[in-house]
């Protein structure tokens, strides 16, 4: 959808006064002025009370009062120049008006009706109906109207930046854009185009000028918002972090609970997991932990609360993870009728506990137990959460495989990413103690001792691009942990050194072949650890005696937030919250949630 250019601008300008009035948007919703005495818009005249009186919306009778009141006031403080033209516009522009009429009344009404319009559900056709009713249904074009209609779409444009993503902002930019200078010159056109209107009777001389100074100027304001805007919009990236809830039971300061985290770290958080059965039911995977029945400790509640402390937080919940598999994702989705169940149930859980959304982490289509046909029954299962989800303006993400290899077999990327709110890349696991040498976690390019080129961040993300997913939805995952090998020979410790297994288990996480940020540094914390720089890969490696752990620090974490500007990326993701250092330990010595912190830094 093409955003504001001066080849539009121009083009609206050009076609002021054209016998071939410019189209809003379509033949459907064409606003055309009449020629005749019953027009409503007179030539040479001002609108008559008898005009306004047809705008019956309330917001726009609130603003009309405030415009008829603000020019007798205008009228009273200067005297008009009955020998010809020739006072300072400046008095009257739209400059004034508007920082009058910010601090009045009527606007915090017209804002408080452009806050109920639903943008989460916006499309181009119902917003043009919304626009179109503006005016009236007698839809004559007015000068009162067409200011109306810009501090409506004024206000809808701010909010779709502050609450929403760039693809309801464009939505709404575009419409707006056509609207206004579309209505602006049928208007022009109608009073006979601004040589007209300059020679109307000189009692409405000033008040015509204003006019047009007004209008000019809110076109000018309206254009500088919008090209400030997008950038705002392209820039707000999202910091996706998920919360491994059975985290939980972890002892001693391994111990991670909902009142850990942060509200304002990430922009939106994921509650893993929750599971299927095989009626399409949902399972919550520890009753105990997540609900508060039979005195559970509810952490599902305490969790989606976080949104009581910074109003602009989204919590997701995710279904699915590694243990739980692919096969009876496959057998639910396979079949129509118990697919449409599933959605059903999955809605009615979002909506019960109050989450912003569902992460589909689905490991992975086809693969792990699946059949081929889970490629498309995903686009089905996706397409029909979408169309459930969308007008309650919950949002829909997806974590999917990083692997290059698996996105032919599980994804079709162009179809999936219709009804996606984000692509979260599982950009991490390139490599771990399944190999038989060492290797990065995750890197962000391929080394030279590399069999397989595409085992890397930068393949990943490429290949995604290049087959159809939009950047800005395309979201790169860091992991905040390690993954460890057993050295076969201490003597030769460097990178693809043969390995003979998983590295001893975390003191708290307590898994093989994995360990957290805040282990690491412990670790570490000693001395006598060897720690190097993986230079094509932009990451550290570490070893000691038999142990060897690729991992991420915040150098590393920087860079692939760099990576996700660089590519005008939806953002970056963190998997997760509890493996980072979140209690800021002296170990670490960098403060609470170093690696996390400093990809929220990095992005613009």
């Amino acid at each position: 959808m093409p955003l504001i250019t001066d080849k539009v601008i121009f083009s609206s300008w050009k076609n002021l006064c054209s016998p071939r009035l410019p189209l809003l948007y379509s033949d459907e919703h064409l606003v055309r002025p009449s020629t005749n005495s019953q027009s409503g818009v007179r030539n040479n005249q001002s609108s008559t009370p008898e005009d306004l009186a047809r705008v019956s919306d309330q917001s726009r009778s609130l603003y009309l009062d405030f415009l008829q009141r603000q020019i007798r006031e205008d009228e009273q403080q200067r005297s008009l120049n009955t020998s010809g033209y020739s006072y300072d516009p400046s008095d009257s522009d739209l400059s004034n008006l508007l920082r009058r009429f910010a601090q009045s009344e009527e606007r915090q009404i017209i804002r408080q009706q452009a806050n109920e319009v639903p943008l989460d559900s916006v499309s181009v056709e119902n917003f043009t109906e919304l626009l179109s009713g503006l005016f009236g249904e007698d839809g004559i074009v007015t000068y009162e109207r067409v200011l109306v209609l810009f501090y409506f779409c004024f206000e809808l444009c701010v909010r779709a930046i502050r609450e929403y993503s760039s693809r309801y902002f464009h939505t709404v930019m575009d419409v707006c854009l056509r609207f206004v200078t579309g209505s602006l010159s049928i208007w022009v056109c109608a009073q006979g185009g601004w040589n007209a209107i300059c020679n109307t009777v000189q009692h409405n001389q000033v008040l015509f000028h204003s006019m047009k100074c007004s209008l000019v100027s809110g076109i000018l304001l309206l254009t500088v918002v919008i090209v400030l805007s997008v950038n705002a919009v392209q820039s707000k990236k999202v910091l996706m972090c998920y919360y491994s809830s059975w985290s939980y039971f972890r002892n001693g300061k391994g111990q991670f609970s909902v009142s850990n985290i942060d509200p304002y770290l990430c922009t939106h958080l994921i509650y893993a997991f929750i599971g299927v059965n095989n009626d399409g039911t949902v399972r919550v995977m520890d009753p105990y932990l997540d609900l508060e029945e039979n005195n559970g400790l509810g952490n599902f509640k305490k969790f989606n609360e976080l949104r009581k402390q910074n109003s602009e937080l989204k919590t997701l919940v995710a279904i699915g993870g590694w243990n739980e598999g692919s096969t009876v994702f496959s057998n639910v989705v396979k079949d129509a009728n118990l697919r449409s169940n599933f959605v059903d149930n999955l809605y009615n859980f979002v909506k019960r506990h109050d989450f912003s959304g569902l992460d589909l982490d689905w490991e992975y289509p086809a693969q792990r137990g699946g059949v081929p046909e889970d490629k498309q029954n995903f686009v089905y299962l996706v397409q029909e959460l979408k169309q459930k989800f969308a007008p309650e303006g919950l949002l829909l993400t997806a974590a999917v495989h990083a692997a290059v290899g698996s996105v032919a077999i599980s994804y079709d990327i162009p179809e999936l990413v219709k009804n996606l709110d984000f692509i979260n890349m599982m950009s991490y696991d390139y490599h771990g103690s399944w190999d038989s040498t060492t290797g990065i976690n995750s890197p962000m390019y391929p080394s030279h001792i590399d069999s397989d080129l595409n085992l890397n961040i930068d393949a990943t993300i490429q290949f995604w691009l290049n087959n159809g997913c939009p950047p800005e939805k395309l979201v790169l995952g860091a992991p905040t942990f390690g993954r460890t090998f057993n050295l076969a020979n201490p003597n030769s410790p460097g990178l693809g050194a043969v390995a003979i297994g998983p590295g001893v288990p975390g003191p708290y996480t307590m898994e093989s072949g994995f360990m957290a940020y805040f282990e690491i540094c412990e670790l570490q914390y000693p001395g006598l650890w060897s720690i190097n720089w993986a230079a094509q890969q932009k990451v550290p490696f570490a070893f000691k005696s038999n142990l060897w752990v690729g991992y991420e620090n915040p150098e590393s974490m920087k860079i692939k937030a760099e990576y996700a500007n660089t590519n005008n990326l939806g953002g970056v993701l963190a998997w997760g919250l509890e493996t980072d250092d979140f209690f800021g330990s002296k170990e670490c010595n960098e403060g609470k949630y170093p690696l996390i912190t400093a990809m929220k830094n990095t992005l613009n």
